[in-house]
This record gives structure tokens, sequence and C-alpha cells, in this order.
């Protein structure tokens, strides 16, 4: 299978659009479009009964205790563990591409509602919303997030 996208080039970053925020020298982030990227595919196999989406990132810090502190580093040497940003299931098998903005345009707090969306497809979900349900504070973990995006990079 290829996958192609208008959203932005393979191998280059993510346009500050389709992220949740970009990096802000004043104020160290500030909040994005948070749209989800114009994907194609082509070449399924021909049986495909349905396509699934899985944006994730694999190098996030696997504890946050020096994240966004700014007298302390993320060691080089930290675990990283993977970050589900969001999940698209039930694409139908007839379907080549998303288009920009289809499935996310904005941020919703604590989450999309679902798991069906009006398209009629399933999302899952991210691990903001879990996140965001737990003890830690969201403009906390934003920000820990970013800095280690940023510092990994």
């Amino acid at each position: 299978m290829n996958l192609t996208s208008e959203s932005f080039s393979d191998g280059s970053s993510i346009p500050p659009e389709f992220a949740f925020a970009d990096v802000d020298l004043k104020n160290h982030f500030v909040l994005s479009r948070n749209r989800n990227p114009h994907l194609k595919w082509s070449d399924a196999p021909p049986k495909t009964k349905s396509f699934m989406l899985i944006c994730s990132d694999s190098d996030v810090p696997s504890k946050g205790d020096d994240v966004n502190k700014p007298d302390r580093e993320i060691p080089a040497s930290l675990m990283r563990v993977s970050f589900f940003h969001w999940i698209l299931l039930d694409i139908p098998a007839e379907a080549r591409e998303i288009q920009a903005g289809s499935h996310s345009d904005g941020i919703t707090p604590r989450g999309k509602p679902g798991p069906r969306t009006s398209a009629g497809l399933r999302h899952g979900l991210n691990d903001s919303v879990s996140t965001n349900r737990s003890s830690i504070r969201w403009d906390q973990w934003c920000r820990s997030r970013l800095t280690a995006r940023r510092e990994g990079a």
C-alpha cells in the first residue's frame, strides 16, 4: 500500500495546523488548529474489508518528572513510550482518502464524542483524554508534551 498526503511531505515536520499546539518563544506554546491532515492511499490488497488509521508518536518520555522544568533536562536514556493522537476505524474498503479537517478540526475539551463519528466511522480515545481525566493538570500536561517533543526532536 502507498500512503500520501497533500498536507505535508514524507520525512518533513507536520505543519502546526495539523498539531495540537505549536512552539511559541514568548508563551512557551500556543494552541493550534488541531486538524487531521489530508491522507490518500492506493494499492490496497484486493480483499480489503475496511481501513484503520493510527496516528502515534513513539518517542514520548515515559516519565514526566523532568518535563517542562527550566532547571531540568529529560535524560536521553529515559525510556520512550507511544502516545496515540488519534485512531480512525471502520473506514469503508472503497474509500481512498480523507480530507484535511474532516475528522478533527479544533480542540475539543475532554475529547470528541463517540466512538461513532458523524460519518458513521469510529474513532478511539486518545491519550490526552485519558491523561486529562487523571490528576494531571491539562496545561501542565500540554506543556510537558511539547517540551518533550522539542527536546527529543
